[in-house]
């Protein structure tokens, strides 16, 4: 497969760093509304990528799973509290 040359765009970058990626280079790309990408930083570039697969799904079992809920259980005085607290709150 033959590299494409490079394409250069002005972008500017709005508040909280929003951009707005050109429609041509995200329907090259694939990229939608919604979609995930990956951002790297290689030396002073900012590389985004489309995500072109689905992301790994970990199957947890029964076991690992009980073992979170025993984990994160609150000790009895301190549900109360919490109870308490947004019990308080309309």
């Amino acid at each position: 497969m033959q590299a494409q040359p490079a394409q250069e765009e002005w972008i500017k970058i709005l508040s909280n760093g929003l951009i707005t990626i050109p429609k041509a280079w995200r329907e090259q790309t694939g990229i939608r509304e919604k979609d995930i990408v990956r951002a790297k930083l290689v030396d002073n570039k900012i590389i985004l990528e489309p995500q072109n697969q689905e992301p790994e799904l970990r199957i947890f079992s029964d076991k690992e799973i009980q073992k979170w809920l025993e984990d994160d259980k609150l000790p009895k005085e301190l549900a109360d509290e919490t109870k308490e607290f947004w019990s308080d709150i309309p």
